[in-house]
């Protein structure tokens, strides 16, 4: 096994703080390059045959329809099967489409993605509308501004009581 050498205890803290900002800008990379696979990708329309792509819903209410051969594309980028991709898309969707300040917290690196995701799965598992979402992402959102994602998470359940 290789091991890093550093000179002293802050340079090893220093090299695990640059390591995971990596992590995080990793993550953002790929909930925006989803976001625009999912953007860009059009279906055509003019193909009526058996087995032809089509449009599907992308995630829960207030979200864009996406192409149905989307998901094996990202499933095959990311290394995942096909209703694994599914389940991230429909996570990004959510997140962008019915949680705009927790998006772009994640987008500044200021949220991890998957608190993010968890609190919009706990939204779609509630069956709130997009509308009700907005109470939420804007509780959720001021909270993760000042506090982490350990103290925030317990209050998520009662902010979707509330929407």
């Amino acid at each position: 096994m290789t091991s890093i050498r550093l000179a002293s205890v802050a340079d090893a803290f220093a090299a695990l703080d640059h390591a995971t900002a990596q992590v995080v800008a990793g993550e953002v990379g790929q909930v925006m390059a989803i976001a625009a696979a999912c953007d860009l990708h059009r279906v055509d329309e003019t193909v009526l045959v058996a087995g032809a792509e089509r449009w599907l819903p992308g995630g829960a209410d207030g979200t864009p329809d996406i192409g149905e051969f989307v998901a094996g594309e990202v499933g095959a980028v990311l290394g995942i099967s096909p209703a694994s991709a599914v389940a991230r898309i429909a996570d990004v969707l959510n997140v962008r489409h019915r949680h705009p300040a927790l998006w772009g917290a994640v987008l500044a690196g200021d949220v991890r993605f998957h608190e993010a995701a968890r609190i919009a799965q706990a939204c779609v598992a509630a069956g709130l509308d997009a509308e009700a979402c907005g109470f939420v992402d804007r509780q959720c959102a001021i909270a993760l501004a000042m506090q982490p994602w350990s103290r925030v998470r317990g209050r998520v359940e009662s902010w979707v009581i509330l929407a």
